[in-house]
């Protein structure tokens, strides 16, 4: 998602220490102001970034507490979407870390160990035992990913079994302390609002004197209303194109583009990670080695003519931005459709465009007068948003690991060891789960248990994947109920969408459980919670479309497929 780092890092690790210091304490005055200015900017009920938003969101999920909610949706979401560039990613992250790892190595007397955290399918932990002989650890929340990593890695012709994978929660991670000669977290920080527990529970498993890696991680953007979340490029609506076009759409929308998918399964996207709170977390007890930001990646036309205008004064500089993104936001509005509405997308107000410009002009004509300087990039990266690294080492003296302990045994599935709490471990485990996997199920027979064969039509893509589409006007899931409380059910569809916005819904007989308006093609996750009676023993949830325009169903063939469900009893 983010660009490639800028090319003059800001080095020197005591001087760096020091400035981080002196400029994170300068910052944190302004912290609580800035927080306030940019909540006011937000109109009530419509946004995913403040504290309100996020609260929504971890109540949100059909039932599902805010702690599962990201799993679930992680774990529906890579069950069919792979990333095409793993192979170059793991390269490219070998080619920074083995760099550590060498001088890990020249440090100590043993293979040196590392952890990847969040380290989804890539393949770079089985390059650095393979090439350095490093004893690597592999974490991620998700463990189909962590056995396609495997996979890949055979396939590849690395030997894996110097290598262990461990699916686990990165809030809570399952090693002992002090365990790790080089963390290292790439590009995935930002998947919770609560980065500061993850940031210091990697910061625990590091050894004394072990490499610290953060590469890739969004900062957050001043110049920005964080009005909406953005769809990929190459599927922007007409207000997304209108903003991209008139080179606003970083301060209007989010600034690093193409969160939308990933939302709608309950992933968490967070742009909102002050700079100075991540450097002052880092230094608190590491010594800072390099700190590399890129505000270059968030800015465009408009905002390198801020830069220029601002050295003629906030006077002149502020009155010229609120002519500019008044007169661009009012070209956007022009573009706006009932669909863009319809998916929650908004523009800000006269006022709330008066005071972001206001107080980003302030900032700006604040930074020191040389650009090349510390403060100067570091106050860039908080003003315009930025891809950050920083290398660190932890405080103290250095131990060597012998071992990569876990707090305690935990099973192992598919040569993936499961290290979640026993109730979230069981909804992963595959054994446990009350619907046949649409991608792998043996044959359509044993489908029609759950999908009807007069309710559903079972298809193969081109590209070999299988969809259930619907045969009748509300398809329905026979679930079997293994005994009385909650029941999860997780579906993910892909819905089309033609000429009329429509409703898609899950039912318990006439009770909608969860339901979705539909202004245009998406993927999307519903996972309701459903409590189950004692006498039950099946639960028939039909799935129901109607247009939002009135009450009457629509046909719902051409309309949706289910590419996987699930059940399971909580």
């Amino acid at each position: 998602m983010f660009a490639p780092r800028s090319k003059h890092p800001l080095q020197g690790p005591q001087a760096t220490l020091r400035r981080l210091r002196d400029w994170a304490a300068r910052r944190s005055v302004q912290e609580s102001l800035l927080t306030a200015s940019i909540r006011r900017t937000r109109p009530p009920g419509d946004d995913t970034f403040s504290e309100e938003g996020r609260s929504r969101a971890a109540r949100s999920g059909g039932g599902v507490n805010g702690d599962l909610a990201p799993i679930l949706g992680e774990f529906a979401w890579h069950s069919l979407t792979v990333d095409p560039r793993i192979a170059q990613v793991s390269e490219e992250h070998y080619a920074i870390v083995a760099k550590l790892v060498d001088r890990a190595r020249a440090r100590a007397t043993t293979a040196p160990r590392v952890l990847e955290v969040a380290a989804y399918a890539h393949t770079t932990g089985y390059m650095l035992h393979e090439r350095l002989g490093a004893r690597t650890d592999l974490l991620d929340i998700s463990p189909s990913t962590l056995r396609l990593g495997r996979r890949l890695a055979r396939e590849q012709g690395f030997s894996v079994e110097g290598t262990t994978c461990v699916a686990g929660d990165f809030h809570d991670m399952p090693y002992d302390d002090d365990q790790f000669d080089v963390v290292y977290i790439c590009s995935a920080l930002h998947h919770t609002w609560r980065w500061e527990k993850v940031l210091a529970e990697v910061i625990r498993v590091l050894a004394p004197g072990g490499t610290l890696l953060l590469e890739n991680e969004p900062c957050r953007r001043r110049f920005c209303h964080y009005r909406f979340r953005t769809n990929r490029p190459d599927s922007f609506g007409e207000l997304e194109h209108a903003l991209d076009r008139l080179g606003i759409l970083r301060t209007i929308a989010e600034p690093y583009l193409g969160t939308r998918p990933e939302t709608l399964f309950g992933m968490v996207e967070n742009q909102t990670i002050p700079i100075g709170a991540l450097c002052k977390g880092v230094a608190a007890q590491c010594v800072p080695q390099t700190v590399t930001v890129a505000p270059e990646h968030c800015m465009g036309s408009l905002e390198r003519d801020l830069v220029a205008r601002a050295r003629d004064g906030a006077a002149a500089c502020t009155p010229w931005l609120t002519q500019e993104m008044r007169s661009r936001v009012n070209e956007a509005r022009q573009a706006m459709t009932a669909a863009d509405r319809g998916m929650g997308f908004s523009l800000p107000s006269v006022e709330e465009i008066d005071e972001l410009c206001r107080t980003t002009v302030n900032a700006l004509t604040s930074l020191p007068v040389d650009t090349a300087s510390f403060d100067y990039r570091l106050g860039l990266a908080d003003i315009f948003g930025a891809s950050v690294q920083i290398t660190a080492r932890k405080a103290g003296k250095r131990v060597a690991p012998t071992a990569a302990r876990l707090r305690q045994p935990y099973p192992a599935v598919d040569e993936v060891i499961c290290a979640f709490p026993p109730a979230i471990a069981r909804l992963l485990d595959p054994r446990t789960a009350l619907i046949p996997d649409i991608q792998t199920a043996p044959a359509a027979e044993t489908l029609a248990e759950i999908f009807p064969g007069g309710d559903w039509n079972l298809a193969v893509q081109p590209n070999g994947v299988r969809d259930m589409s619907p045969a009748t006007a509300r398809p329905r899931l026979i679930v079997p109920v293994p005994r009385a409380g909650p029941l999860l059910i997780v579906v993910r569809l892909y819905v089309a969408y033609e000429d009329a916005p429509y409703r898609i819904a899950l039912f318990d007989g006439d009770e909608e459980l969860e339901g979705f308006d539909v202004f245009r093609a998406d993927s999307l996750l519903l996972s309701p919670v459903i409590q189950c009676k004692p006498e039950m023993n099946a639960l028939t949830v039909s799935i129901r479309t109607r247009l939002l325009d009135g009450t009457s169903e629509v046909e719902p063939a051409g309309k949706f497929t289910i590419s996987y469900a699930g059940a399971f009893p909580l």
